[in-house]
């Protein structure tokens, strides 16, 4: 009984911990993926702030805005030449007053970069929010895990799995003659049960001297070993009393009446007039 608890903790160790590892893994390869597409659109959008700003053009500045507006999981942005705000746009709110170079995050899903060009003091700093970023694939990763690992552990530890297993490890025994079938406290008897599977498991001595054996040798052995005729399996198969003439080919003394039993089959022996066991 103290295998199970001990086996489920340690199943919970390997869940938990594979549970962190896949949450870490998660979170890092979205990492990576978004640190690099962000990266990528914030430099389309600072070439093109570039040439607008070269070219002096207000109506190209506002196309670029305006296109700026469209990317995917933009929430905010400005560009500034000097102190002068050339264009912005999305919920400034979220939109930094200062920013360090490059690229930074801020958990757990959103992300600033702020890009400057020192030869004309032109800024640009964008701000972008993806709820699909790295904690939320960081979160599926560990409720995936934990959900296998907590279905796994249910069904190892379900009732039906255990007694299936118990079975599986358990000894095979011979059938016990403490399970009787027909009661043989007359040793005066020549009495033979078998079970459902056709095993013999009662015997009384004088049966057993009938069929010149030995009670221990008969009892758990298989009814076929003492090779009966045909008719016999037949006649158990189909569950009747009925009287057999030489039912033991090999013992042509012996006769036999053949009652069923609720667990099985009861075969009385009747040697014959004259007979050594008689």
């Amino acid at each position: 009984m103290e295998t199970l608890p001990r086996s489920s903790k340690s199943l919970w160790i390997i869940v938990l911990t594979s549970a962190l590892i896949a949450g870490t893994l998660g979170f890092t390869l979205s990492y990576q993926d978004e640190q690099t597409r962000f990266s990528q659109m914030a430099s389309i959008a600072e070439s093109h702030l570039s040439y607008a700003a070269q070219l002096k053009d207000d109506m190209a500045l506002i196309d670029w805005s305006k296109g700026l507006e469209k990317l995917p999981s933009i929430l905010a942005f400005r560009a500034n030449l000097d102190t002068k705000v050339l264009a912005e746009g999305g919920n400034k709110q979220f939109c930094p007053a200062t920013a360090p170079n490059g690229v930074s995050f801020e958990f757990p899903y959103r992300w600033v970069i702020h890009w400057q060009k020192d030869s004309t003091m032109l800024e640009l700093t964008l701000v972008f929010q993806n709820f699909r970023g790295p904690l939320f694939w960081a979160l599926c990763a560990i409720f995936i895990c934990l959900g296998t690992g907590w279905g796994l552990i249910s069904y190892l530890s379900s009732p039906k799995t255990l007694s299936s297993s118990t079975q599986k490890i358990a000894p095979i025994k011979k059938p016990s003659v403490l399970n009787l079938i027909v009661e043989t406290s007359n040793d005066q008897s020549f009495t033979l049960a078998l079970d459902k599977d056709y095993v013999i498991c009662q015997v009384t001595p004088l049966a057993a001297r009938a069929l010149d054996k030995q009670v221990s040798e008969l009892v758990g052995s298989h009814f076929l070993d003492l090779l009966p005729d045909p008719s016999v399996m037949k006649a158990i198969d189909e569950a009747k009393e009925i009287k057999l003439i030489k039912p033991f080919p090999s013992h042509p003394h012996l006769s036999a009446l053949l009652q069923p039993a609720a667990h099985g089959t009861v075969l009385i022996l009747e040697p014959q007039q004259g007979s050594e066991t008689a």
